[in-house]
């Protein structure tokens, strides 16, 4: 699966990252109203989903403008996560901005909630990535290695 992935295009992996980060940034929202209200009520309500239809491209848009989709995840350093923070602090804002400038009524945990759930899935995500990439090449080195010594040690 790894290899697969490694494997695509440079334009194909952007676009995995803007359909997992879309996938973490619902998850997030979903299980931030979940959380503040203990039920799955509140994400009955259309005027929420109208809060999220806003808040994804916004914040995906943020993302873009701060340079993550052009983050090679091997080389992901600090700046990438400078940039994940910013996203996720452009995503809060503009959730409270929508729910005030529209009087749609959510609660003032949820985009704290939101904000932390984002943060992690996002952030963390691309820490994962960039630690199994990491173990991947270590594997191929040591190989190398070995293989590069092989002949020293015959001959």
């Amino acid at each position: 699966m790894l290899s697969y992935f490694l494997g695509l295009s440079r334009n194909q992996k952007r676009i995995v990252s803007i359909f997992v980060d879309t996938i973490f940034l619902l998850s997030a929202f979903c299980l931030a109203f979940i959380a503040r209200f203990e039920s799955i009520e509140p994400l009955l309500n259309l005027e929420v989903w109208f809060v999220f239809a806003i808040l994804l491209p916004v914040t995906l848009y943020g993302f873009m403008k701060l340079g993550l989709y052009r983050a090679v995840l091997r080389y992901i350093n600090i700046q990438a996560m400078w940039a994940v923070l910013f996203g996720c602090i452009l995503s809060f804002s503009t959730l409270v901005a929508v729910a005030f400038f529209f009087h749609i009524q959510i609660p003032r945990s949820v985009p704290f909630i939101f904000f932390a759930l984002a943060l992690l899935g996002i952030g963390g995500s691309r820490l994962v990535i960039r630690s199994l990439i990491g173990v991947h090449n270590i594997y191929k080195k040591t190989l190398w290695s070995y293989m590069a010594l092989v002949p020293l040690v015959c001959s």
